[in-house]
């Protein structure tokens, strides 16, 4: 048979997707940040951990086309605009700012799309 695949739709994450998801976050940080701490030099590993953890649920999410994905690129990248500042990384703070503002666009262009 010849049948195309249906394309993915833009979508909300259902309750127990939210739960999933949330269940994997808890899981993968502190897994993250032992592994941080334990084999890098990272003086920051529980924030490391923290924003590898949540970048990895914001790609997965955006792979499956959940607007929340948005959110949590969103925080992924204030955060990381925190911890560039901490670090006197000037520049790549504001890069992460930007990105942070590319965020917010594309969380309002899916909502208004979703809305269709």
């Amino acid at each position: 048979s010849t049948e195309k695949p249906c394309p993915l739709k833009i979508s909300t994450l259902l309750p127990g997707q939210r739960q999933k998801a949330v269940f994997a976050f808890l899981v993968a940080w502190p897994a993250f940040t032992f592994f941080l701490h334990r084999y890098t030099d990272s003086d920051v590993a529980i924030w490391d951990g923290l924003v590898t953890a949540l970048s990895l649920l914001a790609q997965y999410l955006l792979a499956k086309k959940k607007i929340e994905n948005w959110w949590v690129w969103l925080a992924v990248n204030l955060i990381t605009v925190g911890l560039m500042l901490v670090k006197s990384l000037w520049l790549t703070a504001f890069l992460y700012l930007l990105f942070a503002g590319l965020s917010y666009v594309g969380l309002k262009a899916w909502q208004r799309q979703h809305a269709l």
